[in-house]
């Protein structure tokens, strides 16, 4: 496919992607970024082009703060469209040079998850193809 947001997709995935799964439930594509265009870029990309199943996105959210996590998880599901309720669990890490640092990351970083072997090897294989292509 040549599409620009099919090509940015993939790269997206290719660059943020957990690609080193292990464990007995398959593999999944996830993506973890903190800057919500590129996360809207690949949601766009596994909507258009894979048709997926809403119901098996996961989103997640990091923070640095217990605080925070309600207006992070507010952001991100309207950024998203992903219900609060297909969140997981948040992760909270503190940290004493967070505490200090004025360049935190205002709504922390989100992960997003689909559960689907089949999708995740069809994505290594695509990336495979545009790699040997340059």
């Amino acid at each position: 496919m040549s599409s620009k947001v099919y090509q940015i997709g993939l790269t997206i995935f290719w660059t943020e992607g957990n690609h080193s799964q292990k464990g007995k439930g398959g593999k999944r594509v996830e993506v973890v970024n903190s800057n919500s265009e590129i996360i809207k870029i690949f949601l766009t990309f596994l909507r258009r082009f894979f048709k997926i199943d809403e119901s098996r996105l996961r989103g997640r959210v990091q923070v640095h703060n217990k605080n925070e996590v309600e207006k992070t998880e507010l952001f991100w599901s309207r950024i998203t469209h992903i219900s609060r309720k297909q969140f997981q669990k948040p992760i909270i890490k503190t940290s004493k040079v967070h505490k200090t640092s004025t360049n935190i990351l205002p709504y922390g970083t989100f992960t997003i998850t689909y559960n689907d072997t089949k999708l995740f090897l069809l994505l290594s294989k695509e990336i495979q193809k545009m790699v040997s292509r340059t």
